[in-house]
């Protein structure tokens, strides 16, 4: 029971900080808009906000510090996504090619 208790806490997180986050994204630029970006797999038609992980994430964190004991190997679990979540940020503001 606790485990769906968890799943939904998180779950509301990042459905809560989704807004503000689509709103951060617009205000700093990181958008993909279709004009400019022309690529096939593309389907979307106007302005798309980028930082779709950062809500997910956040949820994440929260919700493990509330029912996760800390020990090396959360640690670590937090540390990589923390790097995780910093370099897909990264990606997301400089357009950086995976080539």
């Amino acid at each position: 029971m606790e485990y769906f208790l968890a799943f939904g806490i998180a779950a509301s997180i990042a459905y809560l900080l989704t807004p503000p986050t689509i709103y951060l994204a617009l205000r700093f630029g990181l958008v993909t808009d279709s004009k400019f970006r022309k690529h096939p797999a593309h389907t979307h038609i106007g302005l798309v906000p980028r930082a779709g992980g950062l809500p997910l994430f956040l949820g994440f964190i929260i919700t493990s510090l509330m029912f996760v004991t800390l020990n090396k190997l959360y640690v670590g679990i937090v540390i990589a996504s923390t790097l995780t979540i910093i370099i897909g940020l990264l990606d997301d503001y400089y357009d950086i090619s995976p080539y």
